[in-house]
């Protein structure tokens, strides 16, 4: 967890890394976030802990970053991970809400759903 910042500009800083990770560990399979915000749980984390203007669409650009990355690697299995179905107390779930309904899967069904 943590965060430092802007959403776009903390998720290139974690994609620039993947290349890094690959080459230290080997395989590599890619990680997408909606966001994070933990001070609900730890107030005392403050601000400099929280990734802030997460969107959909912002979400939606990173996971099709994350497919061509796995696309260009068809040796390795076109696995994904992502932070989370329902953190709610952290800021980042793929449930549905009020403020974005069902676009954050629907981000997912746009970029991996069968074609």
């Amino acid at each position: 967890g943590g965060g430092d910042g802007d959403y776009v500009a903390w998720a290139a800083k974690a994609m620039a890394r993947w290349s890094d990770f690959e080459a230290t560990y080997g395989t590599f399979y890619p990680h997408v976030s909606i966001g994070w915000d933990n001070t609900h749980r730890n107030p005392s984390f403050g601000a400099d802990h929280v990734v802030a203007n997460a969107t959909p669409g912002a979400f939606e650009a990173c996971l099709w970053k994350a497919k061509a990355w796995l696309d260009s690697r068809p040796q390795q299995p076109p696995l994904l991970t992502i932070n989370s179905w329902n953190e709610w107390t952290e800021g980042s779930y793929l449930l549905p809400d009020m403020r974005w309904g069902y676009r954050y899967l629907q981000a997912v069904r746009n970029v991996f759903g069968r074609q």
